[in-house]
């Protein structure tokens, strides 16, 4: 029910993955860095969600995700930090959600040359 911290990192193999075929189902909770600089194709599906752990997303490749129904709770800071490839993400009818101000932060600034 937890997708663990680093599991799909950099370090991984997992370059470009498909989790469209994937049983996620019952994941309730992302650590942090789970999926850190991973490239998620043909987006992410989380129906179970109930919180995201700081930079669980950070760096991540992907464009879409659908996290929780009911039941996601929190976004931690961070969650997604340097995600500016992230063009859709469906929440849910979450009545009790906290996100965090720092939640959401877009590019990675450039490095100057």
């Amino acid at each position: 029910e937890i997708v663990g911290a680093l599991l799909f990192a950099s370090e991984t193999p997992l370059t470009a993955t498909d989790f469209s075929t994937w049983d996620v189902s019952s994941v309730r909770r992302l650590g942090e860095y789970a999926f850190q600089t991973c490239r998620v194709t043909d987006g992410l599906s989380l129906p179970a969600l109930r919180e995201v752990a700081a930079c669980a997303f950070y760096a991540a490749k992907v464009e879409a995700l659908t996290l929780g129904t009911k039941h996601l709770t929190n976004i931690c800071d961070n969650a997604f930090l340097w995600c500016g490839g992230l063009k859709a993400i469906t929440l849910g009818n979450a009545a009790n959600l906290t996100v965090a101000a720092t939640a959401f932060l877009g590019d990675r600034p450039e490095t100057p040359g």
